[in-house]
Formats: structure tokens, sequence, C-alpha cells
């Protein structure tokens, strides 16, 4: 099972990473417009000029660094496997495209990994260094909406109103004296769409690795216990910063009398470093090799 599961890893990474941050990644040009201090926004204008700024700008690069614990539990024992993890990320909105390349150091292994997605279409890098295609929520919206990557905030334009003291559990907002600090929990059901759209793009990513890794995992008793993001927006200017995200999951295995459980606990950061003017493709190379994978 270890050797199986260490296959699946990547996959893991970048669903666990991606399916929240390029959800929670509002970015703006320096000439954005401003706010005063004596301004007093409330969430959804604080969102709606988010996302202004997102509009204005054609791409941006980040570097996403954190932590990992598995502890894989079977037959009685356990064991905890933990890992870093640093990616750099370049990201377009329009057309909106992904791709991240990096690696995955613990246990004195380094297991590499990259990912395209253009639109809906996924290209993900196995250790075997096989490329698997796979289908996930679509990163192109029509040119007259609001543009990913920073779908979550498009969501919840449509969710809350601008009344000041109106509250949600899966959303709050506190200031500091130079940011807008945004708390988002997607990983609660009850948070609807959002969530609905986070369990897609997870399991778009993440199942590939998991045919292909051979583990029978009971995909619909994934049970997420956190998914926490805290995203930071300049007051200023209302470019985002930094994201970071924590999350807390658990993946039954069971094959016939046979059962385990994956617990995965990661924390995530990601920087941005500035503007991406470039494109993003899928060299055709991996596009003629990629082993295609349907539900």
């Amino acid at each position: 099972m270890y050797r199986k599961f260490h296959y699946l890893i990547p996959f893991l990474v970048i669903a666990l990473v991606l399916g929240g941050c390029q959800q929670s990644d509002p970015q703006a040009k320096e000439d954005t417009e401003k706010s005063t201090k004596a301004e007093k926004l409330s969430v959804t204008e604080v969102i709606q000029k988010n996302q202004k700024a997102l509009q204005e700008n054609k791409g941006s690069s980040y570097t996403t660094e954190g932590t990992q614990d598995f502890i894989i539990e079977a037959n009685g024992s356990s064991q905890k496997i933990s890992q870093t993890v640093k990616m750099d990320i370049k990201m377009t909105n329009d057309p909106a495209s992904v791709h991240t390349k990096g690696a995955i150091q613990g246990n004195g292994q380094t297991i590499d990994m990259e990912m395209y997605q253009v639109g809906d279409e996924i290209y993900q890098k196995a250790p075997n260094n096989q490329w698997l295609k796979s289908k996930g929520a679509n990163l192109q919206v029509p040119k007259n909406q609001m543009q990913k990557p920073n779908q979550t905030l498009k969501q919840l334009i449509d969710l809350i109103s601008g009344d000041k003291n109106e509250k949600f559990d899966f959303l709050s907002m506190k200031e500091t004296e130079d940011e807008y600090l945004l708390t988002l929990d997607i990983g609660d059901p009850q948070s609807g769409k959002i969530h609905q759209e986070f369990m897609k793009q997870f399991k778009a990513e993440m199942m590939p690795g998991l045919k292909q890794s051979g583990l029978p995992v009971q995909e619909d008793r994934i049970k997420f216990t956190k998914v926490e993001q805290l995203i930071h927006i300049d007051k200023k200017s209302f470019e985002n910063s930094k994201t970071e995200q924590t999350v807390i999951l658990e993946i039954p295995v069971s094959q016939g009398d046979q059962s385990s459980t994956i617990k995965v606990e990661q924390a995530m950061t990601m920087k941005r470093n500035g503007e991406f003017n470039g494109t993003i493709e899928v060299p055709q190379e991996i596009k003629d090799q990629a082993k295609e994978f349907t539900p």
C-alpha cells in the first residue's frame, strides 16, 4: 500500500493546492483604483474591487511553499510521512490557464511534479514520467463575466449583499491598517456552490493518479475536516499579495474485508512574485503521449 500511495502523492498535492488557490487568487496592477483610509467597504465591495483589478491583469506568477503530513493507518499499524512542498505557478486570465512545476521532499526522497490546465483540460505528470489527461472545472468563462482564477470570490458576490451587518458562517473579513483579511471556509458542504466547485476540481486532479496507483479509495467517503483560506488584500491597490491555505482530510481505502485510512494535513502559502505576460500552452509532445482518464 505504501508504494501505491507514494505514486498518488503529487496528484494529492496539486489537487489540494490548486483546487483552492485557483479560486482565491485576485491580483491587480499598481495603478488600480485606490481607496482612502476613511472609506469603509463591505465584504461585497472589497470583492468587487478585487475582481475589477483582476480583469485588468493579464496574468501572474507565484511561489507556493508549505508542509504536509500523511498518516497511513492500516492493519493495526500506522506510518507518518512528513514532507515539504515548493511549486512555481503561472496563471493567465484570457485564456484562463495554469502551469505549475515543483518538487516534494521528505524521507530522503524527492518527487518532481508538473501540471498544465487550459480551460477544462488537465495534464499531469506522474512519478513514472507518464502524462495523464483529465477534465476539471472549466477555468474559462465568458468575457462579459468576472474571470478566473478567482471564481470563489466571484461566486461570493452572488451570495452576499452589501449589508455590512450580514454574517455568513463560511466567510468573514477583518481589517488591519494596510490590509483586508478575508477568511473562507470552503471545505464545508454548507458553503454550497463554492464547495461543489472545489470538490469537482479536487477530484479531477486527484482521480487520474488514484486510478493509476491502484489504491481502492472510496471516493464518495472522502471527508474534508477543514479547508480554510486566508486572503490578504492590500487596501490601496486591492492586490492579493498572499493566500494561506490549511487543509485537513481523510481518505478511506477499502478492499474486501480490509480497510485503512489516509489522513492528510497540509499548510501552504502562495505569494505573488509579479505579473506574468506570457502564454501557457500544453506542449504537443505532452498531448501526444498523454493517457486519457475518464471517470
